[in-house]
């Protein structure tokens, strides 16, 4: 079983194929892991449950900081756009949004062009108004 066997079948290909004075390097790409805090208040008026609420968020988070391309912006203000589309969200805000490892507030994380996003720590919190 070889975990990166990808790599080793891509760089064969491209010798294969590559002109004799042409250098070739493969590399796989790099995942940046994202940590989340946010913090949401439940809508007095809806007819479902809080847990459910927070799970929906979770979930869309998560799915939102799952990243199929290289190089792209995830804005601190797109996950909350991303909170306030969950049914019963009245309010969402960030607590903590950074790299995994990285102290400090970030309003943006921007990933080069062979970095890619992953969730580690992705966390919400129902608070009170």
């Amino acid at each position: 079983y070889n975990y990166n066997k990808l790599i080793s079948d891509v760089t064969q290909a491209v010798e294969n194929n590559r002109p004799v004075s042409a250098d070739v390097i493969v590399k796989e790409a790099k995942e940046i892991l994202v940590d989340i805090q946010m913090n949401i208040v439940i809508s007095s008026n809806t007819s479902i449950s809080s847990e459910t609420i927070k799970q929906n968020v979770l979930n869309k988070i998560t799915s939102a900081l799952t990243s199929s391309q290289l190089g792209t912006t995830i804005d601190a203000s797109d996950l909350i756009i991303v909170a306030y589309s969950v049914t019963g969200v009245d309010r969402a805000r960030i607590v903590y949004f950074n790299r995994y490892g990285e102290s400090g507030q970030k309003l943006s994380l921007i990933a080069n062009k062979n970095e890619y996003f992953s969730p580690n720590n992705v966390s919400v919190v129902i608070e009170s108004r």
